[in-house]
């Protein structure tokens, strides 16, 4: 007896089956090829956001004597920009060149400049409004973190002996980099687990996403040192921009430890500023 679905032109169940097993099977090998291209996807997105930062900072220089923002961030956090000095913050010398907060953040993490905040007061604020108005977190005592290390902004940058970033001492054109760090006693976010543990603005291999860290950084467990060994840190792939507005990828194995946090936590940056 010929098979009715034969007769009539169509597949049988087998065909079916062997149809959708071909493509479940051609899904599994796309998927990884298809995860590549949206991470190097967000890392061009990353690099335009450096872009847009250097165009702001190279702004400001231009109208003010060919002199970059105040350094405001003191010996404190360059990736926070609500904390004033003279009166003012980071985020405020560059609003009028940056009016858009989500360029201060990777899209790797997922930032949304939308997303509400509930104040020590209880209210609630996005990113962009905090980051349009200051004052409203400085009053709480609220700290505005973004992704990147604004080097222009720590003085220990611009002092001697270190004078890493681009001071008037120093012939280094680092600006801005992704955050990478190994946190030592500094407990990112809410959970005091974060201590003691490689934190970074792109994931790692070793690392998972900590929504509660305030600046969404992908955490690994680690000892400082492991980045002389560790594969996984070694090969991660960051974004740096310098002065002349270019920005370039560098890995892991090619940074250098600066002390930027005080005693508790070392951050990473690109070894090129020497």
């Amino acid at each position: 007896m010929h098979n009715k679905a034969k007769q009539d032109g169509g597949f049988t169940l087998i065909e079916l089956l062997v149809v959708i097993a071909i493509i479940a099977l051609l899904l599994s090998i796309m998927m990884p090829a298809l995860g590549m291209v949206k991470q190097k996807a967000k890392m061009v997105l990353c690099k335009n956001n450096q872009r847009q930062l250097l165009i702001g900072a190279n702004a400001y220089a231009s109208a003010n004597g060919n002199k970059f923002p105040p350094t405001v961030a003191a010996t404190g956090r360059p990736n926070v920009i609500n904390r004033p000095q003279d009166g003012k913050s980071a985020g405020e010398y560059l609003y009028t060149y940056i009016k858009d907060a989500s360029v201060y953040n990777c899209p790797m993490t997922g930032f949304d400049a939308d997303e509400k905040i509930t104040m020590p007061s209880g209210d609630t604020y996005s990113y962009q409004e905090l980051y349009e108005n200051p004052e409203i977190a400085q009053q709480n005592s609220y700290e505005i973190e973004c992704q990147y290390a604004l080097l222009w902004n720590y003085e220990a940058f611009q002092r001697e002996p270190v004078f890493i970033g681009p001071g008037p001492k120093s012939k280094n054109k680092l600006l801005i980099c992704d955050t990478f760090m190994y946190t030592g006693a500094l407990a990112l976010g809410k959970n005091p687990q974060n201590q003691n543990k490689w934190a970074c603005s792109h994931p790692f291999d070793t690392g998972t996403k900590d929504k509660t860290a305030d600046v969404a950084f992908f955490i690994g467990s680690g000892d400082v040192d492991d980045i002389n060994t560790d594969n996984a840190l070694r090969k991660i792939k960051m974004n740096a921009g310098y002065t002349d507005g270019h920005v370039e990828v560098y890995e892991g194995s090619e940074t250098v430890r600066q002390q930027v946090y005080g005693a508790w936590a070392k951050t990473f940056i690109p070894e090129k500023w020497k």
